[in-house]
């Protein structure tokens, strides 16, 4: 069986399973030797979950697929979401900045007040977003999809957008799995192909309430800065 591995910088890279006992742990091994990415910095996604439990046999991964198509395939496709070694001691080093440090419990009191809007984007321009996507399953998903829309008409990074002549598959609500500043690879966001897609942390990571407005700008000014 193949696996197709979409990492975050565009790059993508092949495993061929030697058998179907393959786990998730020796496909993080070979990913380190390819790569020089350690194993604890590494987060494999695949059909929106992330994969944590390395003793799971990699050809149980085509039963969790979501459709009936790429369960009968013989590939499987993984976003691989990582930091270097140099990345991760250079973050160390930057625990100071404003932008890296982890967000206190006393921030969720600046949390965004998202406007009402329809589930479709409306714009004029010829660039923006395709869509958006929420994650289901919260009792306020409605809220995350309208945060999500209001992003999107933001007249400042409508403006980026044009200017750049930039456009977004789809900007999607990412996992809060993890917690921002502690965990080794837990990031607020990141870009897919370039602007294929682009998946933002909306909620704080005790999933009381939603990051304030002025950091979720910040992070999607940075991730469109990658397209």
């Amino acid at each position: 069986m193949e696996i197709l591995i979409q990492y975050q910088n565009g790059q993508d890279m092949k495993f061929y399973m030697n058998s179907e006992s393959d786990t998730l742990l020796q496909l993080k091994e070979w990913i380190s030797i390819q790569t020089g990415i350690p194993m604890e910095y590494q987060k494999l996604i695949h059909n929106g979950h992330i994969l944590s439990d390395n003793s799971v046999a990699l050809n149980a991964l085509k039963s969790k697929s979501s459709s009936d198509t790429n369960r009968n395939s013989n590939k499987i496709k993984i976003l691989l979401v990582a930091s270097s070694l140099n990345e991760v001691e250079w973050i160390q080093a930057q625990k100071e900045d404003k932008l890296i440090k982890p967000f206190s419990a006393a921030a969720s009191k600046y949390s965004a007040k998202p406007k009402i809007s329809s589930n479709r984007i409306q714009t004029s321009s010829q660039f923006g977003f395709g869509s958006i996507q929420e994650l289901k399953g919260f009792a306020d998903s409605d809220k995350a999809r309208n945060l999500l829309q209001s992003l999107t008409e933001d007249k400042g990074i409508r403006t980026i957008m044009e200017t750049h002549s930039w456009n977004v598959g789809i900007l999607k609500e990412m996992p809060p799995d993890g917690k921002v500043g502690v965990d080794p690879v837990c990031v607020l966001g990141f870009n897919v192909g370039k602007g294929m897609e682009i998946n933002l942390r909306l909620r704080t990571d005790d999933l009381k309430g939603f990051r304030p407005w002025n950091k979720l700008i910040e992070v999607l000014c940075h991730e469109l800065a990658h397209n």
